[in-house]
């Protein structure tokens, strides 16, 4: 008789634990409410990474607009200090300055202030130049005429090619891309547009 109750109990005790909340939670798996618990969240952490990547290619193209107006505005002064012509031609993604000496334009070399630079590749700089736009294709060789480059020229008179010059974040295909403005007037002022006040074409 013991071992019958002892059997009995060993049964009673198997089936209470095959059929506990907690083996029946586990046996049918989770919730459509815990499904989109966990789906919200994890749209929400996409979401502040995408904000995080967003907001850090808009200061790389503040920080290189930033760049370039303070190179051109310093050869400006330069140009003016010097008595020498100077200028910012723009080949495909990269920019350089020249000097004009010896009767000839020549490429600044030996300052590493005004040494050619080039801009990141996500980046792209559409050039305007007395307000006429400006397609800048691929980098072109060195035997190609320089002539045929935009350039804007900085006179030892204080004066220069009236420009605008936008840079924009091309790794983003969509119409909502982060874009800085530069303009420049015949009298040498210079300033710099954010994004919220550049329109996009």
């Amino acid at each position: 008789m013991g071992r019958w109750v002892v059997k009995a109990a060993m049964q009673t005790l198997a089936t209470g634990i095959l059929n506990s909340p907690i083996n029946i939670r586990q046996q049918r798996g989770f919730t459509l409410l815990e499904l989109l618990l966990v789906i919200l969240i994890i749209g929400i952490i996409l979401s502040f990474a995408a904000l995080s990547i967003g907001r850090g290619n808009e200061r790389n193209i503040e920080e290189e607009m930033r760049r370039l107006a303070g190179l051109i505005e310093l050869a400006a002064q330069e140009a003016t200090l010097q008595s020498r012509d100077t200028l910012v031609q723009f080949n495909g993604n990269k920019y350089e300055f020249m000097a004009f000496k010896d009767n000839q334009w020549q490429l600044i070399t030996h300052d590493d202030t005004f040494r050619p630079r080039h801009l990141p590749e996500e980046m792209r700089l559409i050039v305007q130049i007395e307000n006429e736009p400006i397609t800048l294709g691929t980098e072109t060789s060195e035997k190609t005429d320089n002539t045929t480059l935009p350039r804007i020229y900085l006179l030892s008179s204080g004066e220069m090619t009236p420009f605008q010059l936008t840079l924009k974040d091309a790794s983003n295909n969509k119409g909502d891309n982060t874009r800085y403005q530069l303009t420049g007037t015949i009298n040498g002022k210079i300033e710099i547009r954010p994004p919220n006040s550049v329109q996009k074409k």
